[in-house]
């Protein structure tokens, strides 16, 4: 294909180059119009620090024609495929002195607008608008567990391509490979998808490896956590305690998920009545694990997740797990048009399907510094997961990371079996001093200052030393090395654990305990 360049300077320092333009004018919102012929490419130059860019146009046929196909190019990568008249939104960032090219490329036939006029054109690009904002600045904690993350996924790569087994990278891992080259920023974890048999394979090989560092999470390997299916491999060096496990025998280590691909049967009365019983037998699971915590981990009502609490007293685990096995044999007992992941806590009716030949053998992208797998047609995987504008950045509100836990990547969680509390463990003949601002530390106030004996509140913010807060007076950790007697208790109670447990170490503090409680998000990155 031919590709004549020609160059136009647009606001923001952006260029259009293309093969010839129709027209190239601003309308009245200050937008961009131009016609193109069967290729053409964005140029997004920058030079100052990095910078996100969210761009919205239309792509249009050339007048007289219904419609047609364009494929959309990222510095040469593939992100979507659409057909026109289409609005289209995306989103990437440019570093600083680099340059992004978004290039837009069609094979239909070219439509000659004017008599005289040689030059056609396949399709138009109209009202371009570019909004250009600062970067996502992740937080020194999520470098640190991306780092172990893809340390994580490295092993299991390796692992995998000796054994000849297959994955892909899938859900947001598949969405930051595409729209940020890597990692999304805010990401708190890493997903891959496996074909069941493989990762089966997969199971049996990790166990023979007998790595100290690496295993399986997994309530058939008899840990009392359950994730609707699915498994997680952890780094039994780390720790990450999420709500529902702190109490409970699981690894509670950093990790990455690997979730089942299954065939699901065409007959939709068979496909109906799998997806029903998998569905309650995934619901008894969580309430026979769960069950006696006070959070509901299911998206069932207060009494229907009652009644099956009920219903799970007249279960084993065993037997539980027993009858979802066998629902998944009989799920994958024909290979079928379509796969879903039934080890997936999901209702019926909210359950995605995929066509199995969408994934094929896969493509090797790069995600960081890693070679990985992705679905053959990734683009149609990530429309199906996403819709149409996958490739446009969320509001910046919702670009947080997914989960609350305590992290620490030093330390096994081990080190902590016997230093997590509750109000359960609480004594009322001890003086406790909360150590650090939270939420946590306020609802421990609201609800029990009148019951327990709560002497300081420790502040890491000198400004605030001094002060009360809930009747309490608020130290600075000076003043607190000063004042600190043998006799007090330390309650962590800040969103810096790991930190924190740092300072009490060169303090020589031993009696201190970690504060897991009622709170919504029991402890946030450090």
């Amino acid at each position: 294909m031919s590709f004549v360049k020609l160059r136009m300077k647009m606001e923001n320092d952006i260029f259009i180059i293309g093969e010839g333009f129709d027209r190239t004018e601003k309308n009245k919102d200050n937008s961009w119009n131009w016609a193109i012929k069967q290729e053409a490419c964005i140029c997004f130059p920058n030079e100052t620090d990095s910078r996100i860019y969210n761009i919205n146009f239309y792509l249009c046929p050339p007048p007289g024609k219904q419609n047609n196909f364009v494929t959309i190019y990222i510095d040469e990568k593939k992100v979507m495929r659409i057909k026109t008249p289409q609005e289209c939104n995306i989103s990437f960032e440019v570093c600083k002195a680099s340059c992004k090219t978004i290039k837009f490329e069609t094979d239909e036939e070219l439509t000659y607008i004017e008599t005289g006029d040689k030059r056609g054109f396949a399709f138009q690009l109209v009202d371009f608008k570019c909004v250009v904002e600062e970067i996502y600045q992740e937080k020194e904690s999520l470098n640190r567990l991306h780092h172990i993350q893809k340390n994580i996924l490295r092993f299991f790569i390796k692992l995998c391509d000796e054994n000849g087994l297959i994955y892909y990278m899938f859900y947001g891992s598949l969405l930051g490979i595409v729209r940020h080259d890597g990692i999304i920023p805010w990401d708190d974890d890493i997903d891959v998808v496996m074909p069941r048999k493989d990762l089966e394979e997969f199971m049996k090989i990790i166990k023979k490896a007998g790595s100290s560092q690496y295993s399986i999470e997994d309530i058939e390997n008899g840990d009392d956590c359950y994730y609707g299916g699915y498994v997680k491999l952890v780094d039994n060096m780390t720790t990450k305690i999420v709500l529902e496990n702190w109490n409970h025998k699981c690894h509670n280590a950093v990790g990455i998920d690997i979730f089942p691909l299954d065939y699901i049967p065409e007959d939709s009365r068979k496909r109906n009545h799998i997806l029903k019983e998998i569905t309650k037998y995934q619901e008894l699971l969580f309430a026979k694990v769960y069950g006696k915590n006070r959070y509901n981990y299911t998206r069932l009502n207060k009494e229907k997740w009652k009644n099956v609490k009920v219903k799970s007293l007249f279960y084993s685990k065993s037997m539980i797990l027993n009858r979802l096995k066998k629902l998944i044999i009989d799920s994958n007992k024909e290979r079928s048009f379509f796969v879903t992941v039934l080890g997936r806590y999901l209702p019926k009716d909210s359950r995605i399907f995929y066509v199995e030949d969408n994934f094929g053998k896969g493509l090797i992208f790069k995600y960081d510094n890693l070679d990985v797998r992705v679905p053959e047609n990734y683009l149609k995987c990530l429309e199906t997961l996403y819709g149409s504008n996958y490739m446009l950045y969320p509001p910046r509100e919702a670009r947080v990371p997914k989960s609350w836990a305590l992290w620490d990547f030093d330390r096994p969680f081990k080190f902590y079996q016997n230093k997590i509390i509750s109000t359960v463990g609480l004594k009322k003949k001890v003086q406790y001093v909360l150590w650090g601002l939270s939420d946590r530390m306020k609802y421990l106030l609201d609800n029990y200052s009148m019951v327990y004996d709560f002497v300081y509140i420790v502040v890491a913010d000198e400004k605030l030393s001094g002060k009360m807060l809930f009747g309490l007076m608020m130290i600075s950790e000076n003043i607190f090395q000063r004042l600190y007697t043998k006799g007090w208790h330390i309650l962590l109670c800040s969103d810096s654990i790991s930190k924190d447990v740092d300072k009490m170490e060169r303090m020589n503090i031993d009696y201190y305990s970690i504060f897991v409680d009622d709170a919504e998000k029991v402890m946030c990155l450090v």
